[in-house]
């Protein structure tokens, strides 16, 4: 059984872990690669296939954690799906005033 698009649309979970992944990795994030919505979603249904269909259980769900995101972002930035760059001269956007 694979997880489709539709599914992970409609859960408010990963509705907010799309979000989530964008504050990182979206325009305006916290490390901006001007990653898109609509990629997010993506990245996240072929990381949601693999855990499904991983049977050495490396990939698992965190319930929308860190790792998760990473993974996510890891998906973006292979070349050979979105092609996403990591820009390392990119100012990392903190808001100290807190």
């Amino acid at each position: 059984m694979k997880v489709n698009r539709k599914d992970i649309e409609n859960r408010k979970m990963t509705r907010e872990f799309f979000d989530y992944v964008l504050s990182f990795y979206g325009k305006g994030g916290l490390y901006d690669f001007g990653a898109k919505l609509d990629d997010v979603i993506t990245a996240t249904q072929i990381y949601l296939n693999k855990i499904v269909t991983n049977k050495n259980k490396f990939y698992t769900w965190g319930y929308g954690d860190s790792l998760d995101r990473e993974r996510v972002r890891d998906i973006l930035l292979d070349e050979d799906i979105f092609g996403y760059e990591w820009k390392t001269n990119a100012k990392l956007h903190l808001d100290l005033t807190n």
